[in-house]
C-alpha cells in the first residue's frame, strides 16, 4: 500500500533538470475543454542537444472540443491525431477535431485479454494498483501492442505526419508510455522523462474525473473500493522509473526494443533523432 503521502499528485510532480528549455512559452496550452495538453520539446539530451519545439504534443480526450478551443488549436498546424484509446472508446466520445482536420490515426493500446480476466487481475490486486498500472504500461502497451507504437514512432519521423499530437482518455498512462520511449530512444536522461511524465498530476481532477466510468465498472464487477483504485489516477514516478528499468531488463534498452520487438529499423531512428532533435 501508498503511503498517504505517496498519494497527493501535486507532491508527486518532480521538478525539470537543469537544462529543460522553455523559451517557447508555457509548455502547457490551455484549452477551454481538454486538459493535460503540453509539447513535449526543449528537453536536454545526454549529448547536449535538444528536443525541437512544436513537432510532438500529448494530450487527455478531444471529445469535447469547441470553436474556441479549435482556435488555440489550428496555429499549432497539426497534420495527425494518434488516438490511443479502445474502439469502445472512441465509439462512446470520438474526437472533435478542429476543420481542416489533421489526419486522423486510430492505434488502440489495449489489451486482448477479456473484459473478465481483467476485471479478476483488478480484483486480485485491489490492494496492490501501482503493480496493476505498471502492468499495463509493460505487457499491454509495450510488449502486447509492440508493432502499434512502432507504428506510431515510424511515423514521428516522417516529417509529412508532423506536427503530431498523441492522446488518450486521460494522456498519463498510454499516451505517457508512447512519449517516455520516444524521450528514451532520443537520448533524454531518465531523470527528465520521470519528470515529465509527473507533469500530468497538474490535470489530476481532470483525470480523475476521465476515469469515474472505468471505477464505476470495476466497482459494480469487480467489488473493488473507490480508495483501492485511486493509485492509478497518479503519475507515480516510481511507475515510470519500474517501466524504463524493465525496458532494461528485459530488451538491453529501449533502442534494443524498437528495433527487435516494435519492428524499426536503424534508419527509422536516424530519421527520428535528425528530425527531432537541435
Amino acid at each position: 500500500m501508498l503511503r498517504k503521502d505517496q498519494l497527493d499528485p501535486i507532491r508527486l510532480i518532480l521538478p525539470l533538470p537543469p537544462g529543460a528549455r522553455n523559451e517557447a512559452g508555457q509548455r502547457e496550452i490551455v484549452l477551454p475543454h481538454a486538459f493535460n495538453f503540453r509539447d513535449v520539446g526543449g528537453y536536454r539530451t545526454a549529448d547536449g542537444r535538444f528536443l525541437r519545439w512544436g513537432q510532438v504534443f500529448r494530450a487527455g480526450t478531444l471529445a469535447r472540443l469547441q470553436p474556441a478551443d479549435h482556435a488555440i488549436l489550428r496555429p499549432l498546424g497539426l497534420r495527425t491525431v494518434f488516438d490511443l484509446r479502445s474502439q469502445a472508446e472512441v465509439a462512446r466520445q470520438p474526437d472533435r477535431l478542429p476543420q481542416p482536420a489533421p489526419v486522423y490515426r486510430h492505434v488502440p493500446l489495449v489489451s486482448y485479454d477479456g473484459s473478465i480476466s481483467r476485471l479478476q487481475t483488478l480484483r486480485r490486486y485491489r490492494r496492490q494498483m501501482a503493480q496493476v498500472l505498471l502492468h499495463v504500461y509493460t505487457h499491454v502497451v509495450l510488449q502486447e501492442n509492440a508493432h502499434l507504437v512502432g507504428d506510431v514512432l515510424r511515423d514521428l519521423a516522417d516529417p509529412a505526419h508532423r506536427p503530431a499530437l498523441i492522446h488518450c482518455a486521460a494522456g498519463k498512462d498510454r499516451t505517457g508510455v508512447v512519449i517516455a520511449l520516444l524521450l528514451a530512444l532520443l537520448d533524454v536522461p531518465e531523470e527528465t522523462i520521470v519528470a515529465e511524465y509527473t507533469l500530468s498530476n497538474r490535470h489530476h481532477a481532470a483525470i480523475l474525473k476521465a476515469m469515474q466510468p472505468d471505477f464505476r465498472r470495476a466497482m459494480v464487477w469487480a467489488w473493488i473500493r473507490p480508495s483501492h483504485l485511486y493509485p492509478i489516477s497518479l503519475a507515480h514516478p516510481d511507475t515510470m522509473r519500474a517501466t524504463l528499468a524493465y525496458l532494461r531488463q528485459t530488451h538491453g534498452s529501449a533502442e534494443a526494443y524498437a528495433l527487435n520487438v516494435a519492428g524499426l529499423d536503424q534508419a527509422t531512428l536516424a530519421a527520428l533523432r535528425a528530425e527531432l532533435l537541435e
